[in-house]
């Protein structure tokens, strides 16, 4: 029988778990490679260790690892033990949540207690809901819900937080990368911002160091193709699988690596290529591997060193994969029969009898061994090979460079891939540009006649509103890279304060860009100031303008969390700060409760900006020329409404009907005669720091979901 009908066997029917007399005894029904072993039936009266086909059955499963192994392959591929892992001692290790209002709890998690040894590679397997990616998240210190039971040991020593992100990576089960981003670029900014140095030789080291990665990853062939999204083609599952395991490589160089369900939503064979890639890991590098995995293939299986069966949270085995758990099982009176997957066997076992399965295991010889081994560890009897971590206060720092280094990279290794985005042109600039045009289509050379004055009044104001509602865009693209800046803050690729400061760096060359492509676009075709100076300072306003509604976009997209309440909360603002701009409601007549928010919103300083800008030191428009008769003459010929008559009429200064219309007029009218145009955007750049620090504060305090 050959390797793959070997497979097909386990494969060739469903799983069933069978309850049958005490005396008959679990029989392997298959092994991998060259030797097979015979399907014994059910009520032979034969020991677990007798000779099949000549030899013992531990005999045919090293044979068959044997041979997979000089062929370097994923299949049994034995691990340098110790060489580059971690010992992974779990003592009593538990974890319960508070249910509703608090008055009642859920045990997700009980006395979990067993050895994971430096360079195994070990499952944790369980039906659904049984705690599979609980117990991943306590053992790398990702847990976040509920109360924390038991210890967790790394080489006998209880890690910090810092020391568990420095030596170990964990691997989510939903891929978070910058789609805009090649495979290379992704694993090079991972590179460059977690491995320390940066001298030549550094640079050069991590170099090599990516060169080996992708290749043990096989990611060589995709290395130049985008990551990709929801929006943007890019690489297949099974290669963002592996590309997240590469990035985790080069991150942090890791002892020990925790990964929830590798295979989630893969075909066999891109899920065996997966495991192959990390078995290649577990045998060249020697690390130590745990990886939640809800039923993995035969060929799969036969990878691990180590399997922790799970049921209801507790524990029904924790030893030596292999035929081990199947002899386990069979002492208790269920055994495998051939034609069924042996990994559905074991889940269908433990959850057909759950209770069952979790007592015995807890009066079995197993164990006690496990409670005996964590207790030799915890007094430091490890393995002479084993490495013991740096755990001394301040000695494992989880950043690698200092800020000012790290802003460096992040601005030219992450951000730096955005500029040749088309995506990222056209929300920036090509947006402002094709708004610009059509906006000077609507108000194209407006003259200086009352109507003309109220036009240019309206398109001052639309300037200023119209980056409010432009905000939208930061605010989606920044909830589109949530889960990618929680993944880097929680696995200490960068500080908080150097993500907002790089991403503000990053966007000011485009915001100035869209700030001078607009004016330019609307200040001359709608006929403004004429005034180069004028015009200089409508740039200058409008990056002003830009930038800060680029942070409020940013700033509610990280401070709130959840899909709604970013997109709920940004019209609210912006609709408030155009109510008290200062154009719709005249500042003496908002009602006291609202003069506040007049005060504080940058919207009306803009404006103010603007308008004295377009109108101070100018006259406009002399009504009692020859060619016309007078100011009720004048509202006759235009045919205006009411409100327009009394506006104009008091534009006229001392109520003369023939004094010209002055740029003074104009401000009186919205009290703005008294402002200044360089203190008005001071006021108004007062908002760039207030929301940098919110902006910052959302950031600093991002977590998790409840996990």
């Amino acid at each position: 029988m050959s390797d793959n009908r070997c497979v097909d066997d386990f494969k060739a029917a469903p799983t069933q778990s069978r309850h049958i007399p005490r005396q008959t005894t679990f029989e392997r029904p298959c092994t991998m490679g060259a030797n097979q072993s015979r399907i014994r039936k059910r009520g032979e009266n034969t020991s677990f260790h007798d000779a099949v086909a000549g030899e013992s059955l531990d005999d045919v499963e090293t044979a068959a690892r044997s041979e997979d192994a000089s062929n370097a392959s994923m299949m049994g591929a034995g691990p340098a033990r110790g060489r580059n892992g971690l010992t992974i001692a779990l003592d009593g290790v538990g974890n319960e949540i508070k249910l509703g209002n608090g008055s009642s709890t859920k045990v997700i998690l009980k006395s979990i207690t067993g050895v994971i040894s430096a360079g195994e590679m070990a499952a944790i397997m369980g039906p659904s809901g049984a705690g599979k990616t609980s117990l991943l998240d306590c053992i790398s210190m990702r847990k976040t819900e509920g109360v924390m039971a038991g210890k967790i040991l790394f080489d006998g020593v209880q890690p910090s937080l810092d020391t568990v992100k420095k030596y170990t990576a964990y691997v989510p089960q939903i891929e978070a990368f910058f789609g805009g981003a090649t495979v290379y670029e992704t694993i090079l900014f991972a590179a460059m911002i977690k491995l320390p140095g940066t001298s030549a030789a550094d640079v050069a080291s991590k170099m090599e160091r990516i060169e080996h990665v992708i290749d043990q990853m096989n990611l060589d062939k995709c290395r130049d193709t985008l990551v990709g999204s929801h929006i943007i083609r890019g690489i297949s599952g099974g290669e963002l699988k592996r590309l997240a395991v590469a990035s985790s490589l080069c991150a942090c160089n890791p002892r020990a690596m925790f990964l929830d369900e590798p295979t989630s939503g893969l075909d066999s064979t891109m899920a065996a290529d997966v495991i192959k890639c990390l078995s290649r890991l577990q045998a060249e590098d020697g690390r130590t591997l745990l990886l939640t995995i809800h039923q993995p293939s035969m060929h799969v299986y036969q990878t691990f060193n180590k399997l922790i069966l799970l049921s209801g949270g507790e524990l029904t085995y924790f030893g030596n994969a292999g035929h081990h758990p199947m002899e386990f099982f069979a002492t208790q009176g269920f055994t495998y029969e051939a034609g069924f997957n042996i990994t559905e066997f074991l889940i269908d076992t433990v959850s057909q009898s759950s209770e069952a399965c979790t007592s015995y295991y807890a009066k079995s010889s197993l164990c006690s061994e496990n409670i005996k081994e964590v207790e030799e560890i915890a007094l430091l009897k490890l393995p002479m090979n084993a490495v013991t971590i740096n755990n001394e206060p301040g000695k494992d720092s989880p950043y690698a460079h200092g800020p000012l280094t790290e802003l460096w990279i992040m601005i030219k290794f992450k951000d730096g891939p955005k500029w040749r985005y088309a995506v990222f042109w056209f929300t920036r600039c090509g947006l402002y540009m094709i708004l610009a045009g059509l906006l000077s289509l609507f108000f194209y050379q407006q003259d200086r006649a009352p109507s003309g004055i109220l036009n240019l009044n309206g398109i001052a104001f639309i300037a200023c509103i119209l980056p409010s509602f432009m905000a939208q865009v930061h605010t989606e693209e920044v909830k589109m890279e949530r889960e990618v800046y929680t993944r880097e803050f929680h696995d200490s690729f960068y500080r908080p304060g150097n993500y907002v400061a790089s991403k503000i760096i990053a966007e000011l060359p485009m915001t100035m860009l869209a700030s001078i492509a607009f004016s330019a676009i609307l200040y001359w075709c709608v006929g403004l100031n004429p005034s180069f100076s004028a015009f200089c300072f409508f740039v200058l306003t409008s990056f002003i303008n830009f930038t800060i509604a680029q942070l409020i976009g940013c700033t509610i997209s990280a401070a709130i969390p959840g899909e709604i309440g970013p997109a709920s909360l940004l019209p609210i603002i912006a609709t408030l700060n155009m109510l008290v701009g200062g154009f719709f409601i005249r500042a003496k007549t908002i009602h006291d409760m609202w003069k506040w928010l007049y005060t504080v919103s940058f919207i009306q300083w803009v404006w103010s900006a603007l308008m004295v800008n377009e109108y101070q030191g100018r006259q406009f428009f002399d009504h009692c020329d020859s060619t016309t008769g007078g100011l009720d003459d004048l509202v006759d010929q235009l045919s205006l409404p009411e409100s327009s008559v009394q506006l104009l009429r008091m534009f006229a200064a001392n109520q003369n009907e023939c004094d010209p219309i002055t740029g003074e007029s104009v401000l009186r009218t919205f009290s703005l005669e008294s402002r200044n145009r360089w203190s008005s955007l001071l006021y108004a750049s007062l908002s760039v720091p207030v929301y940098l620090f919110t902006f910052y504060l959302g950031v600093s305090r991002v977590r998790h979901e409840k996990r």
